[in-house]
């Protein structure tokens, strides 16, 4: 299944309002983890990190042909080699 263009859109007008000084790192997210993530990212970066989330319209399929249902993050956090990486391991 492929994003909704709505999700696209929203992405993309987020990414154009971001500052040249700002890193973006984005990805995919089982539903029931958005909480702990978003906690996650707050603690790992003490706050420095805004995450947004837009829930897929339709499940996607696993190997075994089992639906799950998935959200797109997006990070946005200050420039910073050492930030990066943490969020990165996450």
């Amino acid at each position: 299944a492929s994003v909704d263009e709505h999700v696209v859109a929203e992405s993309i007008a987020m990414l154009d309002r971001t500052l040249a000084d700002d890193c973006i790192l984005a990805g995919t997210i089982n539903r029931n983890e958005k909480n702990r993530f978003k906690k996650l990212v707050f603690r790992s970066t003490r706050g420095n990190a805004l995450v947004h989330f837009e829930d897929f319209k339709t499940p996607i399929l696993d190997f075994n042909g089992k639906e799950i249902w998935k959200s797109v993050y997006l990070l946005v956090f200050p420039k910073g080699e050492i930030l990066r990486d943490k969020l990165a391991k996450l």
